[in-house]
């Protein structure tokens, strides 16, 4: 870099001495002036003014550090997760004190261990209840938390106890939803102030000894010297009332005549008017696991101006200025339900310095804050959860009685003061379900975007473009480029979404088809069904018939069997009869012996052999 240096230092020298010792025409003069300033030309190209370095140590030094301290995107570490945290959980046996215990060892995946913890205690935790009603808890296991890697250690006294608590940390740690949420506020402010103030002295009014000056004079000083001055109080004051620096400002219009002393008359009205606006609009964004608590705050010490009055040998104004905070929070607990709706639990503290107050629109600081505790609302949808719209309306008269009524006149014995401000408030809020986040390397490239100038940053740039065209060419060629890149990934996605959307109908008709052959096959198990069935119903049908016939049956048979009996016993009745009839005709002679049978009791031959004859027949 010296040598090249040294090189374009001599051809600038022999330039220029060439064009000292040459007595060639004007012509040959332009053409060495022309070689002298592509020498400078090329000087300034390099960054190099005559023998001075334009690149000194310290530049270099400066552009080196800045060079390599700036932020480039990191790579990718892609550090595997340790096994230990992959494998499932584990239930063992330890023998403790003789005792045999069982232990469960469980990695938490979505959840912090001691929130889980707490749920596992609540759950499995025995509640007992002493005479005063008084709640205590048994605790017949032990959970442990180890928060460094997440971990959750359980201590049950059997195996099923273990696998129990194992069914609850699986049924609670889920994924839990992510919500974004976007709060936009929206603040805006007016205000318009009139303000007419009367200074007046007149001496000797009527011929008289007597001054018209209600307001006197400011510690012995004269009319005519508190003008000159500046620090006059009017007669008839307005806004300066409650802002001391008001009667520095405004215009004066009137009459001052001092030409003689006894008859000065002095008359001054004071006219200002303000108006003034503000504009505030902020748009917080949050992301918060549901049940979550996020919070944003924004802290400021703004200066504030104070003004007092000091009362020595004269008067005088002094200022000072103190530092007070502003905040801006918001705070937000997000909840979402199964039915999709999201409830949000919102805090909102907004505070503000630049609201103009008063004729001299004076800075004040406000604060507005609201709290909502309870809402619901579809994901995608705004919620406007509070607004606040105030209007003030300000207005004193001042002046001498029936003086300040009389029209036109009244003007120079009255003051007015009036003040109208609004302010309007908004709080609009707009959650959604979130996605799990960004790529790294667009955030990064976006925040490098947002980050670097678009001005030239070294000598060179700024010479051969001073006004930044080519900074913001290439930005805007790069913002193309990233439009096209997204409209190609758009494309991709797009084709991609076609070839999910067509595998998604050729699945969808293969499953209709599948549909329609087990319906086929439903149906025809169900006609075999209707079928064994009616054959079992016919069966069953018949099986009836043919028990009723063999009940008949039976009852036919028990009733032929009760005849028979009845037959029976008759016949044995009969024949019982007829063997007592052989009895006595055995004993017949005897009885005749004896005495006289009757002819009615002897059976006669005849019945004698129907009974034999019955006999025989049983």
């Amino acid at each position: 870099m010296h040598g090249s240096i040294s090189l374009i230092e001599r051809v600038v020298i022999m330039a220029i001495q060439s064009i000292m010792s040459s007595s060639e025409s004007q012509k040959e003069v332009r053409n060495h002036w022309l070689i002298v300033f592509v020498a400078a030309a090329i000087l300034v190209w390099m960054g190099e003014w005559g023998s001075i370095s334009a690149q000194t140590d310290t530049e270099n030094e400066a552009e080196t550090i800045l060079r390599n301290l700036k932020i480039d995107v990191a790579p990718e570490p892609n550090v595997p997760i340790p096994e230990v945290y992959r494998e499932p959980p584990k239930i063992f046996e330890q023998i403790v004190g003789g005792t045999p215990e069982w232990k469960l060892s469980y990695f938490c995946k979505h959840h912090e261990s001691d929130n889980l913890k707490k749920i596992i205690h609540e759950q499995f935790a025995t509640k007992l209840f002493d005479k005063k009603g008084k709640e205590t808890k048994l605790v017949d296991y032990t959970v442990s938390s180890n928060p460094a890697v997440n971990q959750l250690i359980v201590r049950c006294p059997a195996r099923e106890d273990a696998q129990a608590v194992l069914e609850v940390l699986r049924q609670v740690d889920v994924k839990p939803v992510q919500v974004k949420i976007d709060c936009l506020i929206s603040e805006v402010y007016a205000d318009m102030t009139f303000d007419r103030e009367t200074t007046i002295e007149i001496e000797n009014l009527f011929g008289e000894q007597v001054v018209m000056n209600p307001a006197g004079t400011a510690f012995g000083a004269d009319v005519q010297q508190l003008v000159k001055d500046g620090d006059y109080l009017p007669a008839f004051p307005g806004a300066s009332l409650r802002e001391v620096a008001r009667s520095r400002m405004g215009l004066n219009i009137g009459y001052l005549n001092t030409a003689k002393a006894g008859h000065r008359f002095t008359l001054l009205i004071d006219l200002l008017e303000s108006r003034g606006y503000l504009k505030i609009l902020m748009n917080p964004t949050l992301q918060v696991v549901n049940g979550g608590t996020a919070k944003v705050l924004s802290s400021q010490k703004v200066p504030i101006d104070q003004t007092t009055m000091r009362s020595t040998i004269s008067d005088y104004l002094e200022t000072s200025t103190v530092y007070e905070d502003v905040i801006d929070s918001l705070e937000v607990t997000a909840h979402v339900f199964a039915d999709g709706y999201i409830g949000l639990e919102t805090s909102i503290l907004l505070g503000s310095k630049n609201t103009p107050e008063g004729v001299k629109q004076i800075p004040i600081i406000t604060k507005k804050e609201i709290d909502n505790k309870q809402n619901r609302i579809r994901q995608g949808e705004s919620l406007i959860i509070g607004g606040i719209r105030k209007n003030e309306e300000y207005g004193v008269v001042r002046g001498i009685p029936i003086l300040k009524d009389i029209p036109l006149l009244g003007f120079l014995f009255s003051s007015e003061d009036t003040e109208n401000r609004a302010v309007e408030t908004i709080f609009i809020l707009t959650p959604s379900i979130s996605t799990d986040g960004r790529p790294k390397e667009e955030v990064m490239k976006e925040i490098q975007r947002k980050h670097e100038p678009d001005t030239p940053g070294g000598l060179g740039e700024m010479i051969t473009d001073p006004f930044g065209f080519r900074a913001r060419d290439q930005e805007r060629e790069q913002t193309v480029h990233d439009a096209e890149q997204a409209r190609l990934e758009a494309e991709v996605e797009k084709a991609q979404a076609r070839i999910d959307i067509r595998e998604a109908d050729i699945r969808a008709q293969k499953a209709e088809e599948e549909l329609l052959r087990t319906q086929t096959e439903a149906e025809k198990i169900k006609s075999d069904a209707e079928k064994a069935n009616a054959e079992a119903q016919a069966k069953a049908k018949a099986a009836e018939e043919a028990k009723a016939a063999a009940d008949k049956a039976i009852a036919d048979a028990r009733k032929a069997q009760e005849e028979a009996n009845k037959a029976k016993a008759e016949a044995e009745t009969k024949t019982k009869a007829v063997e007592d009839a052989e009895k006595e005709d055995a004993n017949k002679p005897k009885a005749k012996a004896e005495k006289p049978s009757s002819p009615k009791d002897k059976p006669t031959a005849q019945e004698a052999k129907k009974a034999k004859e019955d006999k025989a027949e049983g």
